[in-house]
C-alpha cells in the first residue's frame, strides 16, 4: 500500500535515534532514513490523507501544551515577543531573497523554504500550493539539525549552563492508564481532523 515503505523506514529511523539516546528521534530519526532511502533510490510517498490525520496529532499535541498559567504570562513576555516577531520578519525576507537568487527555487518554494516555521506545518501548506515539498522539507531539515547540534554548545560555552542527561521516563500507573485527560484530548483530534471544510 502507498506509503507504507515511508512509513516503516521512518519509523526503523526513529528506532534507531532512540536506541543511541539522540535528540527528537521521530522526527530527525525519520527525517534522516527517509532521506537516505530517497538518495539510494527509493521512492517514498504519502497518501494525501496522512498528512491531515498527523496534523490533528501535532495539533492536539501542541496545543494541549498550552494552560491558563501560559495566558498569564503572555503580557510579559510582550517585549520578548515583539522583538522575536521582528527579527523572524528580517530573517524571512533575506532569507527568501537569498534562497531565490542562488538556489535555483522558484519564487513560491523560495518563500515557504524561508519561513522558520514548523517543518510540518509549512509542509503541509506548501504541498497545498504545489510547492516543491521536498527541497521545502530539505531547507528546514538542515535548520532544525542545525538547531538541534549548535543550541547544546552554544548554551554550554557561552552562555555557562551545565547540560546533564535528560531524566529517564518511569512507567506508573497514571501514565499506562487511559484517563478521561486522554480521551478528551482523542476527542478534540478527531473533531478538529473530521470537522467541515469551508
Amino acid at each position: 500500500m502507498k506509503g507504507v515503505l515511508a512509513l516503516s523506514i521512518g519509523f526503523v529511523g526513529s528506532g534507531f535515534f532512540i536506541y543511541f539516546g539522540l535528540a527528537l528521534p521521530w522526527v530527525l530519526g525519520s527525517i534522516l532514513a527517509c532521506a537516505v532511502a530517497s538518495l539510494l533510490g527509493a521512492s517514498l510517498q504519502l497518501p494525501g490523507a496522512w498528512r491531515g490525520y498527523a496534523m490533528a496529532a501535532l495539533g492536539v499535541v501542541l496545543g494541549s501544551s498550552f494552560t491558563a498559567e501560559t495566558a498569564q504570562l503572555v503580557p510579559q513576555w510582550l517585549p520578548t515577543l515583539s522583538v522575536m516577531l521582528l527579527i523572524t520578519v528580517l530573517y524571512s525576507f533575506l532569507s527568501y531573497q537569498l534562497l531565490k537568487r542562488w538556489s535555483g527555487m522558484d519564487s513560491l518554494t523560495s518563500l515557504f523554504a524561508a519561513v522558520p516555521g514548523g517543518l510540518s506545518v509549512v509542509s503541509a501548506i506548501a504541498d497545498a500550493y504545489n510547492a516543491d515539498t521536498r527541497r521545502i522539507a530539505l531547507s528546514h531539515s538542515a535548520r532544525l539539525v542545525a538547531l538541534l547540534s549548535l543550541t547544546p554548545i552554544l548554551l554550554h560555552y557561552i552562555g555557562g549552563y551545565e547540560l546533564g542527561n535528560p531524566p529517564t521516563p518511569t512507567e506508573s500507573s497514571e501514565s499506562t492508564q487511559l484517563s478521561w485527560d486522554h480521551l478528551h484530548l482523542i476527542g478534540c483530534g478527531l473533531g478538529g481532523g473530521f470537522s467541515p471544510k469551508r
